[in-house]
């Protein structure tokens, strides 16, 4: 990761998104799998924006949970159909939004199977 990624997300700075222009985007390239500059500016915004809400913004580990939302995002783009939604910041919202909740499953279950140092 560049630097300028590093400082972007420490910093969690983000613009609105625009889901007029992300549906026009999501319809001009339907069937293939290119990611748009205006596709990725949204998943990045979308998944800052998320992690300021007040049930996530208290973890120590909300970078790795933006950064499993955009991964989740680009996985499943190619899944949003037109014909059953002229939405696709709803969409995307709930593909982060179900990212953070599975990182905060996985970190709280590999606490409590951490090993103990203890000696019987």
């Amino acid at each position: 990761m560049s630097g300028l990624e590093r400082s972007f997300l420490k910093f969690h700075q983000y613009d609105h998104t625009d889901n007029h222009a992300l549906y026009h985007d999501m319809l001009n390239r339907e069937n293939t799998s290119i990611i748009t500059e205006i596709m990725s500016t949204a998943f990045v915004n979308i998944a800052v924006g998320l992690s300021h809400k007040k049930n996530f913004h208290g973890y120590s580990y909300v970078d790795e949970m933006i950064l499993d939302g955009i991964e989740q995002c680009v996985k499943y783009q190619d899944r949003f159909k037109s014909e059953k939604s002229t939405n696709p910041f709803s969409y995307f919202t709930q593909i982060v939004y179900r990212a953070f909740l599975r990182r905060i499953e996985t970190v709280s279950y590999s606490h409590l199977t951490l090993p103990t140092n203890r000696e019987v």
